[in-house]
């Protein structure tokens, strides 16, 4: 029986501690690395600009962030279903840490970049995540997230990739990484639900898969 998303929260594949607790914003084991640019940096190009990080996890990377970040027109938001936030979560006036389920969590855009590191792995309807949250970005904004589509049921893998494309979506297959824009839609599938055990993804982590017609 597939579960719904209030079901998943409930989940210990989906509460899952480990995920984001040690990654930082630079180095070895980082945003950096993982989504192959510097988010800062980014930011910095585009001030005054906001960062939203979804499944943030201790939120590590976002409070070095904004240590690096004071005073310079950058304001970081994440959320994280699991409110075990590192120490100095509540040191900066322009970093806020929210405690909710993704899907459920209502902020006011725009944001000029949101990210998802890993995290749409431990998600019900990813591509129902991706589309909500495209629509907060500012016209300059971008949505980089990992997704891998083998955790994506009920449609063929070559199909998912040509409707991403044709909505205004890049993947990069080799990367797993989606992007878009404000201007990238929703597809045109319905979500059924998701199962949360014997769904392994490309980093060899259990996961959910998600269910669409």
């Amino acid at each position: 029986m597939l579960l719904d998303d209030n079901s998943l929260t409930c989940s210990s594949v989906v509460a899952n501690s480990t995920m984001n607790r040690e990654r930082g914003l630079s180095g070895a084991n980082s945003y950096a690395k993982d989504l192959g640019f510097v988010p800062l940096a980014w930011l910095e190009a585009r001030r005054p600009a906001r960062w939203l990080d979804l499944c943030c996890g201790s939120g590590r990377a976002l409070i070095e962030a904004a240590g690096l970040c004071a005073g310079q027109e950058i304001e970081i938001v994440g959320v994280d279903l699991v409110g075990l936030f590192a120490d100095g979560a509540d040191d900066f006036s322009h970093l806020h840490l929210v405690e909710s389920p993704v899907g459920e969590c209502t902020l006011e855009g725009p944001f000029e970049l949101i990210t998802c590191v890993h995290g749409l792995h431990y998600l019900g309807d990813k591509l129902g995540i991706l589309a909500k949250y495209a629509a907060l970005l500012s016209e300059m904004g971008r949505l980089v997230g990992h997704l891998d589509l083998g955790n994506i049921q009920g449609i063929e893998r070559r199909k998912l990739q040509a409707l991403l494309r044709s909505h205004g979506w890049h993947y990069d297959a080799r990367r797993h990484l989606v992007q878009g824009t404000v201007r990238s839609q929703p597809l045109p599938l319905r979500y059924l639900g998701a199962l949360d055990h014997d769904a392994p993804n490309f980093t060899g982590q259990p996961g959910v898969n998600s269910y669409y017609e």
